[in-house]
């Protein structure tokens, strides 16, 4: 591990992998509590409907209003659940970068270079460099399967 310094990246990724854990906590009781939301939503819509029908006065804006908020929380939920998804993969970033600072990384790594790739490189398997355990793999931070493609052919990813 990196020595103890006033300011160490050890330190620095733990801080902001565990405040990226929180916010993954927190987006798991909003998710759990709109999903309970949603449930109340749609069994208001039911009863809503079932009751109004009975009486003389059948307005179809009556039950509307529960499935316009139904709307509109499942609209918030899924921004919930993207934001959810993006602290995820920082706290996977910061995990592996807390591997690589502690020169425990090969470990952890799953990407490796195309047999062949590598099987076309001359010096590719006495120098060490891609391959399972590689600095390729050390250096590679590749997320996304378009990302480590344009990486394996050598050329930069397309900007979004």
């Amino acid at each position: 591990m990196a020595a103890s310094s006033p300011w160490s990246p050890a330190e620095e990724y733990t801080r902001r992998q565990r405040l990226r854990e929180q916010q993954v906590e927190r987006h798991e009781t909003r998710h759990i509590a709109l999903g309970y939301l949603k449930l109340l939503l749609l069994a208001a819509t039911v009863a809503i409907a079932w009751l109004s029908r009975s009486h003389a006065y059948r307005s179809l804006w009556l039950p509307g209003i529960p499935i316009l908020l139904f709307i509109a929380v499942a609209v918030y939920h899924s921004r919930v659940l993207r934001r959810q998804t993006d602290e995820r993969r920082a706290v996977e970033f910061y995990s592996k970068g807390l591997a690589r600072i502690g020169d425990d990384w090969p470990r952890t790594t799953e990407r490796s270079l195309p047999e062949q790739a590598i099987a076309s490189s001359l010096y590719a398997m006495d120098l060490d460099i891609v391959g399972k355990g590689s600095l390729f793999e050390l250096l590679c931070v590749a997320r996304t399967r378009m990302g480590e493609q344009s990486r394996h052919r050598g050329r930069r990813p397309v900007p979004a």
